[in-house]
């Protein structure tokens, strides 16, 4: 780690919640910057105090800290509602497919924007994981997170064994999907956005497949923190996940009592993504002090 920059999170957290790879850019870039915060007049931050309130007591140490988020819900609890002008007919066939689907019965899979499946095995385990799961899914696979067609990474047969009960297209609608009432679980790279959004929106159990950067850790502070998140054991000679440990995952989550659990978990979650938005909440009170030291400072 960067000299300088101290943990994030008390020591008492598990070893398992440390980044093993420092070197992607990204988590470089964080690390640079980290490194001259006191230098800062304040830190703006997507996220809430309640969340993480040992890592945002360790920033402030160092400089003001203001948690804004989530940003994307205002504070009657909704989404920007201008969003729905630039829904299109994907969009449209993705929503409704999800209406005709049953309550909670709908695995959402996505892996963000910029993960690519370049291991062309461990895609194909993936999906025979999903397909001998019998379960109900909706899969977002970009177009440029790929290598060919999807008749070439995805296992022979999988399109044809899955059709009626699977739905893949290349964009979904994220916000609403996880707020659908047919989507009972989230299978998701871990990205922080991705997470913010069903923390607010869904309070839906996360399967962890976390692929770059920070998200590993993110994975393990939903495993081992918010106890909302359940992860996958990887093979050890060739480190891919197994499609017998995606379909136990799966179902796990999807119809076990684990999964329940989870569920009841993310809607206490969820409510108090909520509360943080609305006056008097820790978001909706950040804001406002936001907007009052930046008022200072401009007429200093």
């Amino acid at each position: 780690m960067c000299p300088g920059v101290p943990p994030l999170l008390p020591s008492e957290f598990p070893p398992s919640m440390q980044v093993k790879d420092l070197s992607h850019i990204h988590t470089q870039f964080v690390l640079k910057m980290f490194l001259h915060l006191e230098q800062a007049s304040g830190l703006i931050l997507n996220s809430y105090y309640e969340i993480e309130p040992h890592a945002i007591q360790q920033l402030q140490s160092r400089c003001n800290v203001y948690t804004v988020g989530p940003l994307f819900l205002s504070s009657n609890g909704d989404i920007d509602k201008g969003r729905a002008a630039f829904q299109g007919k994907e969009d449209d066939e993705c929503l409704k497919w999800l209406d005709s689907q049953a309550s909670k019965s709908v695995l959402y899979m996505s892996f963000g924007t910029l993960s690519r499946f370049s291991n062309g095995n461990q895609m194909k385990e993936l999906a025979l994981g999903i397909e001998e799961s019998k379960q109900p899914f909706l899969w977002v696979i970009r177009h440029n997170a790929i290598e060919g067609s999807l008749s070439d990474v995805l296992p022979d047969g999988f399109l044809e064994n899955t059709k009626g009960r699977g739905f893949i297209t290349s964009w979904a609608p994220q916000m609403q999907v996880l707020k659908h009432p047919s989507v009972g679980a989230f299978l998701s790279h871990c990205g922080w956005n991705s997470i913010l959004e069903n923390l607010a929106l869904g309070g839906l159990p996360i399967l962890c497949w976390p692929d770059k950067a920070e998200q590993t850790l993110n994975a393990r502070f939903l495993i081992d923190v918010l106890k909302l998140g359940k992860g996958f054991t990887k093979e050890s000679v060739d480190g891919n996940v197994r499609r017998e440990e995606v379909k136990r995952v799966v179902m796990d989550v999807m119809q076990g009592e684990e999964g329940k659990v989870m569920r009841m978990r993310g809607e206490e979650l969820k409510k108090q993504a909520e509360n943080v938005v609305k006056p008097g909440g820790s978001t909706f009170s950040n804001l406002k002090a936001l907007v009052d030291s930046m008022r200072s400072l401009s007429s200093d």
